[in-house]
């Protein structure tokens, strides 16, 4: 039974991994934070973080489809002893895809360069840490879903203490620009993926025998009709996501941008984090106990709701709290201004964060489609409310929009989803 560990040793290890991965990440990106703004101006730092934007966008289109194609495909594969075809299926998809959306990003670079005044180079920058940010994932998620916490741990805190502390290198010894800190993202990031990626080639074709090649096939099948309504998915997604930052820029200029990044990042990444130390560990059991329909698959959700739930109650009441002296510590002065913004952002990202865990009911039994659907409904109101709050109460009203937004999609996701258990169970008594 889950959380019954009192005999599941291997379980509590996991977990504890897990934890300490987590932990470690947050202090990373906390001390990140406050280094990266003590070097870089509010107006450099929201021009990394719009270009870093055009990356993400790009990057959530087909890493963040094929990440959930791994941790649903997973369990079944292991059962067939087919790990690594799941493994050479999925990342010569992968490249496929990053070929053409690298050329896309790097069009999209140099238009933004064109309207910005950033040099036209910056999309080869971006398309290369796309590359490098794919291979990572995906690696994670074949770790994630195979419970090797102690991988996953490892390579995250590296990739988390790494990124700003060469960052800051580049900017202490040469002029601060956002180029520059980009490029410091990116020689961390591959230093990392070529430190932590696991020796072990993918199968080649050559080694396959005749019925390899035919599960080859019927698991591309498998993976276009599960993963294709990921896509418009991640596309949609994309815009609930990264509009506030564009929206701000837009009304507000990059200066606004970088202070309103500065305390959203210190507000989303500590509950993501905080929810993950479950979540890590407990996604591949629950997609497990899906995939063998297993009577406790209920269960495990109820309690997973019930742990990640009351860690963003507190989150969000220490929040309240201590907004002031949490500010103090983490941010430079010239962000401090964002104070009165961070209960709001507090409460909008533990909806977010929550949400997660009914959105993986989808994932979980394959109803991929509702998930573009629901991100569609929420893409339209993200940008509708987005606008009018903040042209209406500048940076307040943003953050007052990512509470109502995330509270709406909290609500939407879970109705579904309880939706969604039902008719599946229906299914298995017919």
């Amino acid at each position: 039974m889950f959380f019954n560990t009192g005999g599941n040793r291997q379980f509590l290890k996991q977990l504890s991994w897990a934890a300490f991965g987590q932990i470690a990440t947050a202090a990373g990106l906390l001390v990140g934070i406050r280094l990266v703004t003590e070097y870089v101006s509010p107006s450099i730092y929201g021009n990394v973080t719009l270009l870093l934007g055009l990356t993400s966008f790009a990057y959530s289109l087909f890493s963040g489809p094929l990440f959930q194609v791994l941790l649903r495909f997973f369990p079944n594969a292991q059962t067939s002893g087919e790990e690594e075809l799941l493994r050479y299926t999925v990342f010569e998809l992968a490249k496929k895809a990053m070929f053409y959306t690298s050329i896309l990003l790097i069009i999209g670079g140099a238009v933004y360069g064109f309207l910005t005044g950033n040099p036209r180079w910056f999309g080869v920058l971006l398309a290369a840490i796309l590359v490098v940010d794919v291979l990572k994932i995906l690696e994670i998620g074949l770790l994630n879903a195979a419970r090797k916490q102690r991988e996953c741990a490892l390579w995250n805190i590296a990739e988390t203490w790494g990124r700003p502390a060469c960052a800051i290198f580049l900017v202490s010894n040469f002029q601060v620009n956002a180029g520059l800190i980009l490029f410091g993202y990116f020689c961390a990031s591959a230093l990392v993926l070529l430190c932590f990626r696991p020796k072990k080639r993918p199968i080649k074709d050559e080694e396959m025998m005749d019925d390899r090649e035919q599960r080859h096939r019927v698991l591309v099948k498998d993976i276009y009709r599960y993963a294709l309504p990921l896509v418009p998915a991640a596309l949609v997604s994309g815009v609930n996501s990264l509009s506030d930052r564009y929206v701000i820029g837009g009304f507000l200029g990059f200066e606004q941008v970088g202070i309103y990044a500065a305390a959203s990042s210190l507000m989303i990444r500590p509950f993501i984090i905080a929810c993950g130390i479950i979540e890590q560990s407990v996604r591949p059991i629950y997609f497990a106990s899906v995939a063998s329909e297993s009577s406790e698959s209920k269960t495990i959700l109820r309690k997973w709701l019930l742990y990640a739930s009351g860690i963003c109650i507190i989150g969000v009441l220490l929040v309240v709290v201590l907004r002031h002296q949490i500010v103090n510590l983490v941010l430079a002065p010239k962000y401090r201004t964002i104070v009165d913004l961070l209960p709001w952002l507090a409460f909008g990202y533990a909806c977010y964060s929550i949400s997660f865990i009914y959105e993986n009911v989808f994932y979980a039994y394959k109803k991929t489609v509702v998930i573009f659907k629901i991100n569609t409904i929420m893409a339209i109101i993200t940008v509708f409310i987005t606008l009018i709050m903040t042209y209406t109460y500048g940076l307040l009203g943003a953050a007052m929009s990512v509470m109502l937004i995330n509270t709406v999609r909290l609500i939407l996701l879970k109705f579904c989803s309880i939706k969604a258990i039902d008719q599946n169970r229906n299914q298995i008594n017919i």
